[in-house]
């Protein structure tokens, strides 16, 4: 059976609107090979726009149609309980499976400009670019604790069943294995940034972090960590 794709698009009130036609993009996205429902709101975050999503979910599902939803956390709106609000929206949305990622700039991009012009990218290595790990400074929570959410979320949608309970475990204990200086390194950056003052209480404080300062490789950064961010900002 071919894949089959739900489009919802956010006015943003007019963050967006104001410079995309919504209601041209939505009926575009209805005449695409595989779209089987395309519907717009004003504030798709809102409860109405969740409850339009949950709604079209159910549609599909009683048509015998199992639904993946895909999710990305770490947005500068988003705080922990954003994100746990958004685990608990796909568990209780239908969605048969899911996929979490968290937010990273690509060359190219919009966002890749923004975070680089803030100084906000704090890993280089493009290994590390591919929606499971923490390569930006997040506006409202710690990288470690944005990379612990995203953990924290497989675990909490997969565990309906003692299997797909399992299978979440047996995953992310594979990938701890093999992200453990990784997960040093956001943990040490994390702390390193809290006690300069760059952030607190998960909240960044700071309006020009001198990036260069960081290494652009992960083995570059285990291996000189006491030359870590020392430079004036």
């Amino acid at each position: 059976m071919a894949n089959k794709i739900g489009v919802f698009v956010c006015h943003c009130g007019i963050n967006i609107a104001s410079s995309v036609d919504v209601k041209e993009l939505t009926n575009y996205a209805r005449t695409l090979d595989g779209v089987v429902i395309s519907k717009d709101y004003k504030y798709m975050c809102s409860d109405v726009g969740a409850n339009l999503i949950k709604d079209s979910i159910k549609t599909l599902t009683s048509a015998n149609l199992r639904v993946h939803s895909m999710f990305i956390l770490g947005a500068d709106s988003d705080t922990e309980e954003t994100i746990d609000r958004t685990i608990q929206f796909a568990r209780d949305s239908g969605s048969w499976t899911a996929q979490f990622s968290i937010l990273f700039p690509i060359p190219g991009t919009e966002l890749y400009d923004v975070m680089r012009e803030k100084n906000r990218i704090f890993i280089n290595d493009w290994n590390y670019y591919d929606g499971s790990h923490s390569v930006i400074l997040p506006k409202s929570i710690t990288p470690i604790k944005l990379q612990k959410k995203l953990i924290y979320s497989y675990r909490a949608f997969f565990s309906t069943t003692i299997v797909r309970w399992l299978a979440s475990r047996i995953g992310f204990f594979i990938w701890k294995l093999m992200n453990r200086e990784y997960m040093r390194y956001i943990r040490y950056v994390s702390r390193k940034l809290r006690k300069q003052g760059i952030i607190k209480d998960g909240i960044l404080t700071f309006k020009g972090l001198r990036t260069e300062a960081l290494p652009q490789m992960l083995s570059m950064a285990l291996s000189r960590r006491k030359d870590l961010l020392q430079k004036e900002f």
